[in-house]
């Protein structure tokens, strides 16, 4: 993460757009723009953690997201409403978890989780936060980050830090094939 993450500020969960109607040759198009006249409302807030990389659920009710009360060193998966209200902890993980994504087709989560020992792999959970499985597979390192789900539901891309691709786990029995390479 860089820098150690302050506690002393109050943290919040914010909804905003930003609208880019840019083409790659006129990048200062790029805008903020307000989408409606309301304020903005705030999905979470507190002091003493902070909370990063939310997720919609499949049906958009929900927003999954993780949450550090030790300035990032370690996270935890929360969810809130998506309407606001009061967040809730998944069921713990053995592992530090980031960059939830859930999938769409079979609703199940797959997180960036980071051991102990500063290993980081692709997990999947249930939507409750329970069965949590470390997706293993020949050829990925042991720096996985940034699962996301293909729109059939039955694979990942994920980035392999050892190797500065994206690479595609089956989650049946094939292995994992490199989907991106080096210029």
């Amino acid at each position: 993460m860089g820098a150690a993450l302050s506690m002393n500020a109050p943290v919040r969960l914010l909804v905003t757009a930003i609208v880019c109607g840019c083409a790659v040759a006129n990048p200062a198009a790029c805008r903020r723009q307000t989408m409606s006249a309301s304020p903005p409302r705030f999905l979470t807030t507190g002091s003493g953690f902070v909370d990063y990389w939310p997720c919609f659920s499949p049906d958009g009710k929900d927003v999954l997201f993780s949450r550090s009360f030790d300035g990032g060193r370690s996270w935890e998966l929360w969810i809130v409403e998506a309407e606001g209200g009061k967040p809730r902890r998944l069921a713990g993980l053995p592992v530090s978890a980031t960059r939830a994504n859930w999938s769409s087709k079979n609703h199940l989560i797959a997180i960036t989780g980071a051991s102990k020992a500063g290993k980081s792999g692709v997990w999947i959970i249930e939507p409750d936060g329970t069965n949590p499985r470390e997706q293993m597979s020949a050829g990925l390192s042991d720096r996985v980050f940034y699962p996301s789900w293909y729109p059939n539901g039955n694979q990942l891309a994920v980035m392999d830090g050892r190797d500065l691709v994206i690479k595609r786990i089956d989650l049946g029995v094939k292995p994992q094939q490199i989907v991106s390479v080096e210029p």
